[in-house]
């Protein structure tokens, strides 16, 4: 019966570490696909301004958002 048993552990083992030996392998392959930017130098700096104008502007979005909720638990309190 313990034979039996360890047969199963062993074979409900065996996917698990056949999906984890693919994942580890998908991430090595994946991590060999980065590299520079195709663009000439120079040329991104367009691109790194739109980003930073869209993350200034998701940044005060946030902000404005984080100081609606305070104000909206303050004016519910009573002292």
């Amino acid at each position: 019966t313990s034979l039996n048993s360890q047969q199963q552990q062993q074979q409900q083992l065996a996917p698990q570490q056949q999906t984890q030996q693919s994942q580890a392998a998908m991430q090595r392959q994946s991590s060999y696909e980065y590299g520079a930017s195709p663009g000439a130098p120079g040329s991104t700096a367009a691109e790194t301004t739109s980003y930073l104008n869209q993350y200034a502007l998701l940044a005060e979005a946030a902000k404005r958002a984080q100081v609606a909720c305070v104000m909206r638990d303050i004016e519910g309190m009573e002292l």
